[in-house]
């Protein structure tokens, strides 16, 4: 069974079919041969189809990229605030930003990684390399 959503040229060329065809089952048969390697639409999905065709107007998904629970701790204002901090004192830990925003440390490791582009780093200690050392690794 085909579960891929359609794109909106086939919504287009479905409701188009129908409202020439005037019929459910004539709109699905020339699907097949429009848009090769699909299944055709369900009777169901043709009826939402021209259903949502008939009380918007259009085919598109409206809640495209506005469905989910809402951004409530990443907001614009809490990343600008720990940006300010993060440039006064550029050392300080994630925990001491927490605790002055009153943000969780989750929240606040976010903030850095993804909106900010900043990871932590750790200073690595190596032995100095002299003439001496470079000659003995190369033989």
């Amino acid at each position: 069974m085909d579960r891929k959503q359609y794109t909106v040229e086939e919504r287009v060329k479905i409701v188009e079919a129908y409202f020439e065809l005037k019929s459910i089952t004539h709109t699905q048969r020339p699907f097949t041969t429009d848009f090769p390697g699909r299944n055709p639409p369900s009777r169901l999905t043709i009826r939402r189809l021209l259903q949502k065709f008939r009380e918007t107007g259009c085919v598109t998904n409206a809640n495209k990229g506005h469905s989910g629970r809402p951004r409530s701790a990443r907001t614009a204002i809490n990343t600008e605030t720990v940006r300010q901090r993060l440039e006064e004192s550029p050392r300080k830990s994630t925990r001491r930003l927490s605790q002055e925003t009153a943000l969780s440390r989750t929240t606040v490791r976010r903030i850095l990684n993804t909106d900010l582009h900043l990871f932590p780093y750790r200073i690595q200690i190596l032995q100095a390399q002299t003439a001496a050392n470079r000659e003995e690794r190369l033989t």
